[in-house]
């Protein structure tokens, strides 16, 4: 596999390239124009705030000619658009992987000189693209690495591939919480485990999970919603806040009591 990591990418894409893109996919009219608005004729500057004097020190404004905010609803769904025609690059023998800004590319072979050759190839073709589109490639963090059927726990524990592995599962959790299919990707997380472990399918996944250091589908989700909490205390009420009576629990939240009862 070869990881590729870019730089900057969310900040570096081409209005103009970007906007041909989405007329190539059938964005015309006043769709379009509303694109063209979004993404044209904004500004933006930087203000220092100097607490102790109480004083602000703005920047001079600037035009944004560039890049989409990683952190919107729409600049994953536009980044995707504008990397979706790079499988079209490489040849059959390669399987790209787009998923928002981490780029993979799968090559499978028998014969490792084979190998190495349409993995160099690959590579070639992927970066010249990005050249094209005006995308630059971290060198030092690009990764080539070679995945086997069974692997050490120190291969498997290395932050490049385990990022890869789990990071599907993790920018998936706020949108498969509620999800029917919360099981299925369950059971998929320890199949995936046990082919890695080299175990059989009825053996236990509790305690090779142990042994990655990783977490279940299920308890990433707690523990996402636990840091949410802790990191948006100011968003929630206090017992104390709804009485004066100083209990125990007064700086506990307060949980909202919910009639379900059908009169």
């Amino acid at each position: 596999m070869v990881f590729f990591y870019l730089e900057k990418a969310f900040d570096c894409l081409n209005h103009s390239i970007l906007l041909s893109k989405l007329q190539f996919y059938g964005v015309n009219g006043k769709a379009y124009a509303w694109f063209e608005s979004y993404l044209f004729n904004r500004h933006t500057r930087v203000q220092i705030s100097d607490v102790g004097l109480n004083q602000t020190s703005p920047s001079a404004w600037g035009k944004i000619t560039e890049g989409v905010s990683q952190g919107s609803v729409l600049g994953p769904l536009l980044f995707l658009i504008y990397v979706n025609d790079l499988p079209k690059t490489v040849n059959d023998k390669t399987v790209p992987i787009l998923f928002t800004n981490d780029t993979s590319i799968i090559l499978k072979s028998s014969n490792s000189k084979d190998f190495q050759t349409n993995m160099v190839t690959a590579f070639h073709c992927v970066n010249k693209w990005f050249k094209v589109n005006l995308l630059s490639i971290n060198i030092d963090k690009t990764l080539m690495r070679s995945i086997r059927p069974f692997m050490s726990l120190n291969t498997l524990k290395n932050k490049n591939s385990n990022s890869y592995l789990n990071a599907v599962i993790s920018y998936g959790l706020p949108f498969w919480d509620n999800s029917p299919h919360v099981l299925k990707i369950f059971r998929m997380q320890e199949r995936i485990t046990r082919i890695m472990m080299g175990y059989k399918n009825k053996v236990s996944c509790r305690n090779l999970f142990r042994r990655l250091e990783i977490l279940p589908f299920v308890s990433q989700y707690i523990l996402l919603l636990m840091l949410f909490v802790v990191n948006n205390k100011i968003l929630f009420t206090l017992n104390s806040e709804n009485h004066t009576k100083g209990t125990r629990q007064s700086n506990n939240f307060y949980q909202h009591i919910t009639n379900l009862t059908v009169y």
